[in-house]
């Protein structure tokens, strides 16, 4: 269903204040991303507050940035990127999943620590379809509004946020489930600027934010991974269901 993947996502939230750019993290981390040949970089992490400054934060990226590990204060945040044609870098959302749970693991080793929050975000377009198929998707996804059956709309945007649960090996944990369903327009700067108009669906499931206990160690990642994949699957059966009743 879909089928230009554009971002797979993970973050693993906590005080990660002490990993900034200096010597003590630096060399480490380069050594053991030594065959990902992981280059460093820095960025500025702007924090809410009239009286908090920007912070220089730690970055290790691949080539093209295929590849993006940002150090933020408060969470590692694991990303890959669509950098050839039609996403054909990309690979299998599962396997970026364990790819991802080793880097992180590899991070924890050297710099342990309990995570307070998880999640994973993923981005993708659909396949192209006609203008009457676009339109099919939006009175499928939406109830439009009068004026929109006669006037279609060239773009639109569909979000829906629910509370629900997992089973992971402490209990039950409390998550966000974000699934928005959208028209897009762009172009593939891979592709020499090609235009594309189609449907694009992310997903942001990440566990509850007022439970900040650190709690999560990269056992319970990857449970927490296995669960967020099956349950994205779930929405993503449901929704093709949807769209081809």
């Amino acid at each position: 269903m879909i089928a230009v993947p554009m971002k797979y996502q993970t973050s693993f939230f906590g005080n990660l204040a002490d990993l900034k750019p200096s010597a003590d993290t630096i060399p480490p981390l380069l050594q053991i991303f030594r065959e990902q040949a992981l280059l460093p970089s820095t960025y500025q992490q702007v924090q809410l507050g009239p009286s908090l400054d920007p912070q220089v934060r730690l970055r290790l990226s691949s080539t093209r940035n295929e590849w993006i590990i940002e150090f933020d204060i408060d969470r590692i945040t694991i990303e890959k990127n669509s950098i050839k044609p039609l996403g054909a870098n990309m690979g299998l959302l599962e396997d970026f999943a364990r790819t991802s749970e080793d880097y992180l693991g590899r991070i924890l080793s050297l710099f342990p620590r309990k995570g307070t929050r998880l999640s994973l975000v993923t981005d993708g377009l659909m396949d192209q379809m006609t203008e009457e198929g676009l339109q099919e998707v939006y009175s499928r996804i939406l109830v439009p509004l009068g004026y929109y059956h006669n006037n279609p709309p060239h773009l639109w945007n569909s979000r829906c946020i629910a509370r629900g649960a997992i089973d992971m090996a402490q209990g039950q944990e409390s998550i966000n489930v974000i699934t928005q369903v959208n028209r897009v327009q762009g172009k593939f700067l891979m592709q020499g600027g090609i235009g594309f108009d189609r449907i694009q669906v992310i997903f942001d499931i990440n566990t509850f934010q007022d439970n900040m206990q650190p709690r999560f160690d990269i056992e319970a990642v990857r449970a927490y991974n296995t669960s967020a994949l099956q349950l994205r699957e779930t929405i993503l059966t449901d929704l093709r269901e949807r769209l081809n009743g």
